[in-house]
């Protein structure tokens, strides 16, 4: 599936929703935490994580592209919260082979602020 955001840029809220419509599965989290943006972000992490374990990465893929065309349309607050809160917590730099096939799913242009934040 691919995902298109027109508009040059979205509110915090308006990310929030698409995230939620796209990922319908961390919706209680998302919801529950609502006006705490790094929580509802984490949710985005925690569902990539189970997606790397359960080995769908197909979903990943998909967290991965979401994060990709977002990140340069939020708001600075927003899009610290998705380098601190979803990038640095995706789990892909272990030694199994689902952690290491997910990371080579992640776009370049972000590896090395991952592996900054992860401090490797």
């Amino acid at each position: 599936m691919k995902f298109q955001i027109n508009k040059p840029e979205i509110s915090d809220q308006e990310l929030i929703d698409l995230m939620i419509t796209q990922f319908p599965e961390i919706k209680a989290d998302a919801v529950e935490d609502d006006d705490l943006i790094y929580l509802q972000i984490g949710a985005l992490a925690r569902y990539a994580n189970e997606s790397i374990e359960r080995a769908r990465f197909d979903e990943v893929e998909r967290v991965f592209q979401f994060f990709h065309l977002a990140i340069d349309k939020v708001s600075s607050n927003m899009r610290n919260a998705f380098f601190v809160s979803f990038l640095e917590h995706i789990n892909m730099d272990g030694d199994s082979e689902k952690e290491k096939y997910a990371l080579k799913l992640l776009p370049t242009q972000y590896l090395e602020d991952y592996l900054t934040l992860r401090g490797i």
